[in-house]
């Protein structure tokens, strides 16, 4: 029952921000999925309690994503001069995670994956107005670049359980402070939000 109240209340808050945004001539749902570090290079400094059930979280989300055609986009992280240099095993994703060499990329420097990136632009050219976050780690990257959306505009929502961190506790906090969104809740939102 607490599901179902949750999504009937980000359901109005959507329609409202959608309504808000309609005199910038923003008038339908466009998410998008971020898929955010989850490079090897950083997967063996994350808590390792339920990472591969996370996995099967972040797989179904994306698969939700295909299934309606809707944009799967990979964010990577390299700092100059440390690495993971691009090309290599260590800057690639973990072989258990479903992205498409055909899903588009983004290369970041900093935590917030709209800094100094073409994340914005790519997004603005795709119209997209919401925007989804998985990935690792949900107290840095993941929470820089959700911050960095919504600081410009973006509907952003966290989705709970796909969320990865150096320690679980620290990811649930995370998860429930921001209002992570349920993969059932999502799934609603997508089959019925977008027609």
């Amino acid at each position: 029952m607490k599901r179902i109240i949750s999504f009937i209340i980000l359901l109005a808050i959507s329609v409202a921000t959608l309504k808000s945004q309609e005199s910038k001539g923003i008038k339908e749902l466009h998410p998008a999925l971020l898929v955010v570090d989850i490079q090897n290079e950083f997967v063996n400094w994350m808590d390792k309690e339920d990472i591969e059930t996370r996995y099967e979280y972040i797989n179904y989300s994306i698969a939700l994503f295909r299934k309606h055609d809707l944009p799967v986009i990979r964010v990577y992280h390299t700092t100059p001069g440390q690495g993971p240099e691009e090309g290599t095993e260590a800057f690639e994703f973990v072989d258990a995670i479903a992205i498409q060499d055909s899903d588009p990329m983004v290369i970041k420097n900093h935590g917030n994956a709209f800094n100094n990136t073409k994340l914005d632009q790519l997004l603005k050219e795709k119209k997209i107005n919401m925007l989804f976050f998985t990935g690792l780690s949900g107290t840095g990257c993941v929470l820089a670049s959700y911050f960095g959306a919504q600081d410009i505009g973006y509907e952003a929502h966290m989705i709970k359980n796909t969320i990865i961190s150096p320690d679980v506790e620290h990811t649930r906090v995370i998860e429930e402070s921001q209002g992570a969104m349920s993969v059932k809740a999502l799934l609603l939102l997508l089959q019925y939000g977008l027609d």
